[in-house]
């Protein structure tokens, strides 16, 4: 009986809060374990395959792309577009990418450049818009969508720096997706 008591006193002795942070340090300490390997292999490995960081970097360091679309502005268009998806299954059949783009020029001499030399960025949109797999775009749909037009806006304008010497005049001011939809073929 004088054990019992012991024990009795021994209980009361101890602070209920102890016994509560010790019951769930382990469980919080795992899941916050959890979410810091989550969030470095998103910033690791989803993000480098997703097309690097999210900053557009200009072709010059002078040239700089206006944020406000000005009136003399032109939309040159691009017509829908296919690629096949990148399936997890070899023997499923293919998905398809549909997208169309039109690209916001500063004025009508950068639409004749680029009408110009059309085949060259149809090619790099082609590049661009290839070798994603249907589960990323099932999931990050947008977030493929938008990194697409950040790198299509860089390298257009790369693209016009190899026909003309860059300047403020000669310039795409903004990529849009006026098609992007994801279709099963069965």
């Amino acid at each position: 009986m004088a054990d019992e008591e012991k024990k009795a006193d021994a209980q009361q002795a101890q602070p209920k809060g102890s016994s509560l942070i010790s019951k769930y340090a382990l469980p919080l300490g795992l899941v916050m374990i959890a979410v810091i390997g989550a969030l470095l292999v998103f910033k690791f490995v989803v993000l480098p395959v997703m097309g690097g960081s999210d900053e557009v970097q200009p072709t010059t360091d002078d040239l700089e792309i206006p944020t406000m679309i000005p009136a003399a502005a032109v939309a040159l268009s691009f017509d829908d577009k296919y690629v096949e998806v990148i399936m997890e299954d070899p023997d499923m059949p293919a998905s398809l990418l549909m997208y169309a783009v039109t690209l916001i020029c500063a004025n009508q001499d950068t639409a004749d450049l680029v009408e110009k030399h059309r085949p060259f960025f149809e090619n790099m949109l082609l590049d661009l818009h290839e070798s994603h797999t249907r589960e990323e775009l099932k999931e990050t749909k947008s977030l493929v969508k938008e990194t697409i037009q950040k790198r299509a806006l860089q390298k257009a304008n790369e693209l016009l720096g190899r026909f003309e010497e860059p300047s403020k005049d000669v310039v795409i001011l903004d990529v849009l997706h006026t098609n992007f939809a994801m279709t099963d073929m069965m």
